[in-house]
């Protein structure tokens, strides 16, 4: 069986089943909104935390709780309301 079998049929089971990864992002973006109380897309240096901060501590395998018991320490920490 040629490599390229081997590419097409991973990208396929990807697209039917989805990626993990993303999957596990996505349920951990969700807990950690749940958790800081609004939402995560804030501005690291406006109001204490960011997605892109909160992806790092994802792919450290932090969990949500950690995350948000470090930005909610900080003296800039303000809550973003949803949009």
């Amino acid at each position: 069986m040629d490599s390229s079998h081997m590419e097409f049929a991973e990208l396929e089971h990807q697209l039917l089943v989805g990626n993990q990864t993303d999957r596990d992002w996505s349920l951990w973006y969700r807990q950690a909104e749940v958790l800081v109380g609004g939402d995560l897309d804030g501005d690291g240096d406006e109001n204490g935390y960011s997605i892109d901060e909160a992806y790092d501590f994802f792919r450290a395998r932090k969990t949500p709780a950690e995350y948000v018991s470090v930005v909610r320490a900080r003296p800039n920490f303000v809550v973003r309301a949803h949009t």
